[in-house]
């Protein structure tokens, strides 16, 4: 996990998200934790998001 991890909308407020993202008053009220038991963690490389490393195909 990371601190400054990006917002988990629920499904049923990604609409409203879109329409209003303008209005910080009416979107703040979505920012709610994601409930945890419909979070999956996997441990990934550290080479994931290292840019000295490099993908060849």
């Amino acid at each position: 996990m990371h601190n400054r991890m990006s917002v988990i909308l629920q499904p049923e407020s990604e609409e409203e998200w879109l329409e209003k993202n303008s209005d910080k008053d009416s979107i703040i009220v979505l920012l709610k934790p994601y409930p945890s038991e419909a979070i999956r963690a996997y441990r990934v490389s550290s080479d994931i998001g290292n840019v000295r490393k490099t993908i060849r195909s």
